[in-house]
């Protein structure tokens, strides 16, 4: 046993377990303690009549073999009743616990909620809107690849969840993330091991405004500078995002693939069209029943008209 901390935010009831020099084991959002860290728990809260509570202990002072109950799963800190379990090396990496073999059943792959096409420039839009895009696996989008056209920079950012089984609907995180253009890779991320000083510039890939938007938690395929975390694999600026001046106006494949813990692969792909706008001359003119009629100045094809309302009677 390395360390105890009490707090009423958080983490709640923590304990921290040294397997050997350099794998430490965090158990969080305890209810209670085994009965002697408990009682050294409460007796430290009477001495410092505070609820917090940090306790380092020395090498060896407190230690459990094989199979013994060392603490009680509980809802302390925030969150529902669930344990919080995380394996750290030399206490301030945190790294996967199946790099050490531990390996839960797992049968089901990902499962994607939504992808989101996101405008990153002043001139992008998608599918003629200026605004993000959300595509669901009802979509003609995703099921039948229908192609989306674009102009500008976008970006995707996806929804996700795993489960281990059918009947545990505890949603897990994944191992993998992937986007390949054209089969080719431009972004991905593993997340095996990370420091703790990288956790905030890991947060820069969830997009707070799309989850606000969509309602939603969305892992962006993209950076737009170099983002100083070990789990991204492709850390060159503006990875990840799809720039109309650089693709050829044909179709291209998105390529979206997630790997769980397990090995399980989910994978989808979505079409994508640079569409470059051409601007064409217009000719108006009036009937004899005051109808407008427009005019096409040359021969311009593929034209798509779209009027939005200005005030209560103009349209522009």
């Amino acid at each position: 046993m390395q360390r105890i901390s009490v707090s009423p935010w958080g983490y709640g009831k923590v304990m921290y377990f040294v397997f050997d020099d350099t794998l430490t084991a965090v158990f969080a959002h305890l209810s209670h303690f085994a009965e002697p860290i408990q009682k050294r728990v409460i007796a430290q809260h009477y001495e410092t009549k505070s609820p917090i509570v940090d306790i380092f202990f020395k090498q060896n002072e407190y230690s459990f073999p094989a199979g013994e109950t060392i603490a009680y799963t509980g809802k302390t800190g925030v969150g529902k009743p669930h344990l919080h379990f995380e394996t750290r090396r030399n206490s301030d990496t945190y790294v996967s616990p199946f790099l050490y073999g531990f390996r839960p059943p797992d049968t089901l792959p990902p499962v994607i909620k939504a992808i989101a096409v996101i405008p990153l420039s002043q001139d992008s839009w998608i599918e003629e809107s200026l605004l993000p895009l959300s595509i669901t696996p009802q979509d003609d989008f995703y099921r039948q690849k229908k192609g989306i056209r674009f102009q500008g920079k976008i970006g995707l950012a996806i929804s996700f969840y795993d489960l281990t089984d059918y009947d545990n609907t505890n949603r897990m995180g994944i191992r993998k993330l992937k986007l390949l253009v054209d089969d080719i890779e431009t972004f991905s991320c593993v997340y095996d091991s990370f420091h703790r000083s990288e956790t905030k510039n890991i947060g820069f890939l969830y997009d707070g405004g799309i989850e606000y938007l969509f309602g939603s938690r969305y892992h962006r395929l993209f950076i737009f500078d170099s983002l100083n975390a070990t789990p991204v694999m492709h850390n060159e600026p503006n990875s990840g995002i799809l720039d109309f001046s650089l693709l050829t106006p044909t179709v291209h494949s998105a390529r979206i693939i997630l790997e769980d813990f397990a090995g399980n692969v989910t994978e989808c792909t979505l079409s994508v069209i640079p569409c470059p706008i051409e601007e064409i001359p217009l000719q108006f003119q009036y009937d004899e029943n005051n109808n407008v009629i427009i005019r096409f100045l040359g021969e311009p094809k593929n034209i798509g008209i779209q009027f939005c309302p200005k005030g209560d009677t103009i349209f522009k």
